[in-house]
């Protein structure tokens, strides 16, 4: 399916705008837990932007391996540590 080209720009912009954001939001977080979900939506994001440039396995393996099974584990790491420790850090 092809898309006009003015909303096509409009559309990669929009979703490289969300990317950086959450690039931003990761890195600026003030929890770990924050932070590992603002990676699992940038690398939502970047799915997103694989399948808008036409690489449907790309999108597909970013989608279920970045933003599903990374960000799944570093939710479990940092809840099996934040338990560990005995609790959250001041």
């Amino acid at each position: 399916m092809a898309l006009p080209p003015s909303f096509a720009h409009g559309l990669y912009v929009l979703v490289g705008a969300a990317l950086l954001g959450c690039a931003v939001m990761a890195f600026r977080a003030r929890t770990l837990i924050a932070s590992a979900v603002a990676l699992g939506a940038g690398s939502t994001s970047l799915a997103l932007l694989f399948f808008l440039l036409n690489a449907p396995f790309a999108g597909a393996v970013q989608l279920s391996v970045g933003a599903g099974l990374v960000s799944t584990l570093f939710l479990i790491g940092i809840s099996l540590t934040e338990s560990i420790r005995g609790g959250r850090p001041r």
